[in-house]
């Protein structure tokens, strides 16, 4: 890929930016003029046809009345439906004759038609350049030949009156004016032989702009837009705006509108110029901005160039090399402060070695101090792997009736356990005097390491200290000492549930994961109406005791939060909020005995560093236990 240097790019950019700020400022200057202009035409017009519309006094509009009254007389039966056939099936801005040659000679050849043809040429005289006598008028026409420039067809009208056409139109009988109006008197009716322009006799139907549409029912002026009209095919390089003038009657009804067509080709003329010109100005902006652009860039090269040497020399390790920039700008300064780095790298370069052998010497020092470190390292961890291994045996020895079941009063509880490799802190405790009474010590220690597995030990060794004392005194002894370990550095939490089993039923009391109740078609947490904080964290503690009695079929699991979790990542669920009915399902005790779910859990791959114990004890009145 072709790279560019960064005078290349500064200098396109810098063209960029002149040409888009210099064409930017000539277009909106050619618009704003453009427009200005425009409305300044618009203006015009508006005058010279609210002006030329005084022409028709009251005598003509009464003859206006009187010859559209004529006009409607003429018109032959089923006229209507002609119209409609008409609107139907031509554009905006068509024309059709609607009376025979007979019916519009003799129309025109009336004192009313001729009078109003003579108002409508004096309304198109008035606005040209020489005043004349009030004498019959003769049809005039400007000069359209669209072979010449609009300057040279400016020119050619100059001695010619401003507007091109004046003309009447009347509303058609049961016809909406935005469908088709009439034609009732143009000021250039007559066909001209040579100038290929058609007539427009009375009569005539036509399509009517929106603007004729809005002075019929407005009653207001109305300008239009720059536009050609499609029957005048031999002159459409005359563009026109027109202004359509609503003749109104004493009670204000709109009798016609008169319509007055502006030749714009003086205003597109001067639009023309002022294109040209600004082409010239733009032209002239960038041909300054390229030079103004080069000029820049050299500037800015030449400096760059020799920085850029420089460096590459400085890469190359060649300390002799100097940049010369003789300036005192930027550059300059930048020049100097390479040949100073230059120069502080060569004195540097020359004391390296020395400085390399010295370096050496050390590190060969400190790596034989850290091969020292590194094999009594090793030997620590052997030992202290040999030490963990042997606290995981212990505890495990520690766990009474692990893996197996044992029977007191009506219940048959069964014990399950499978201990992480990061030395949990899961621990039970069964203290039982006679078949017929039991009691169990069920907790786990936050933490993981040697300092929680040996106080589960402590607590688990403290629950069989005295069978005889109640759930409360064994909770208060366990949060004593929890609470005597605790530190800033090495805080302590312990969750421990106390259950008591006679014939009469389970007691509950302590804190940690809720029991869960189930049988084989639902599953509920054990309702307890109060359980005490996580012991550990104060030095008193509350442990109420709740009774709970199971039913025929009903099996009670008391579990760990490594329970819990584990099951979570077993079956793919990251909420570990599950409901008891989904946390039974997912465990499968209803259908196999514990042991073959700690089965499924220690065969995955994850278990191998999964960081907490999964202990649980199910007790229950059947052999779902």
């Amino acid at each position: 890929v072709m790279k560019l240097s960064f005078a290349v790019k500064l200098g396109a950019l810098l063209l960029l930016v002149f040409t888009l700020l210099g064409g930017g400022l000539l277009g909106y200057f050619y618009s704003y003029s453009k427009e200005v202009a425009a409305q300044d035409l618009e203006k015009m017009l508006h005058d010279v046809a609210h002006t030329g519309s005084f022409v028709v006094n009251e005598e003509g509009r009464e003859m206006i009345v009187e010859l559209t009254n004529q006009l409607y007389g003429d018109l032959p039966a089923g006229f209507e439906t002609q119209v409609r056939r008409f609107v139907q099936s031509s554009p905006i801005g068509s024309i059709q004759t609607s009376l025979s040659q007979k019916q519009s000679d003799k129309l025109q050849s009336g004192v009313e038609f001729s009078s109003l043809i003579q108002l409508l040429r004096r309304v198109k005289a008035g606005s040209g350049p020489r005043v004349s006598a009030l004498e019959l008028m003769a049809q005039t026409e400007i000069n359209t030949d669209c072979r010449k420039s609009l300057s040279e067809l400016v020119e050619a009208n100059r001695q010619s009156s401003s507007v091109r056409w004046v003309y009447l139109m009347v509303p058609v009988p049961e016809i909406d004016t935005d469908d088709a109006v009439f034609f009732l008197a143009d000021g250039n009716y007559e066909s001209v032989v040579g100038d290929d322009v058609d007539d427009n006799p009375i009569g005539n139907l036509y399509r009517p702009k929106a603007f004729f549409s809005e002075a019929f029912k407005n009653g207001r002026i109305a300008i239009s837009d720059w536009y050609t009209d499609a029957f005048d095919e031999a002159s459409q390089c005359i563009s026109v705006m027109t202004a359509a003038v609503p003749i109104k009657h004493e009670s204000g009804a709109v009798l016609a509108v008169l319509g007055v067509d502006y030749p714009v080709m003086a205003l597109e003329a001067r639009i023309e110029q002022l294109e040209s010109v600004s082409w010239q100005i733009f032209l002239a902006v960038l041909l300054i901005s390229i030079v103004v652009t080069f000029v820049i860039a050299y500037w800015i090269s030449v400096p760059l160039g020799r920085l850029r040497d420089g460096a590459l020399e400085l890469s190359k390790q060649n300390f002799k090399h100097r940049v010369s920039i003789r300036s005192n700008d930027e550059f300059g300064i930048l020049a100097n402060t390479v040949n100073e780095v230059s120069a502080s790298l060569g004195d540097f370069t020359a004391s390296l070695e020395s400085m390399v052998a010295e370096r050496t010497k050390d590190l060969t020092a400190a790596n034989d101090r850290v091969k020292e470190l590194n094999e009594l390292l090793q030997s620590e961890n052997a030992h202290l792997g040999a030490e963990v291994e042997n606290l995981l045996n212990i505890r495990r020895q520690r766990l009474p009736y692990l893996g197996e079941s044992i029977d007191v009063a009506d219940y048959k509880l069964s014990f399950y356990s499978a201990p992480s490799k990061a030395v949990g802190g899961d621990f039970w405790q069964v203290i039982s005097n006679n078949e017929s009474t039991a009691q169990i010590c069920f907790g786990e220690v936050a933490g993981y390491g040697l300092e929680t597995a040996t106080l589960a030990l402590q607590l688990q060794s403290l629950c069989a200290a005295d069978g005889a004392a109640d759930a409360q005194t064994v909770i208060r002894r366990a949060n004593r000492l929890a609470y005597g370990l605790a530190s800033e550095d090495l805080p302590t939490s312990v969750a421990m549930l106390h259950l008591k089993i006679t014939d009469a039923g389970l007691e509950i009391a302590g804190c940690g994961e809720t029991p869960i109740t189930f049988t084989g078609y639902s599953a509920d947490e054990v309702n307890l109406a109060e359980m005490s904080a996580p012991l550990g964290l104060g030095p008193k503690v509350d442990a109420p005791s709740h009774r709970l009695n199971l039913r025929e079929g009903q099996t009670l699991v008391v579990y760990s939060a490594g329970f819990r979790a584990a099951l979570a990542r077993f079956r793919n669920i990251q909420d570990l909020n599950v409901s008891a009915d989904a946390l039974v399902k997912m465990s499968g005790l209803r259908e196999h005995p514990g042991s073959v779910l700690l089965d499924e859990l220690q065969q995955q791959d994850w278990f191998e560093t999964f960081n907490e114990d999964v202990s649980f004890i199910v007790i229950g009145r059947s052999s779902l236990a």
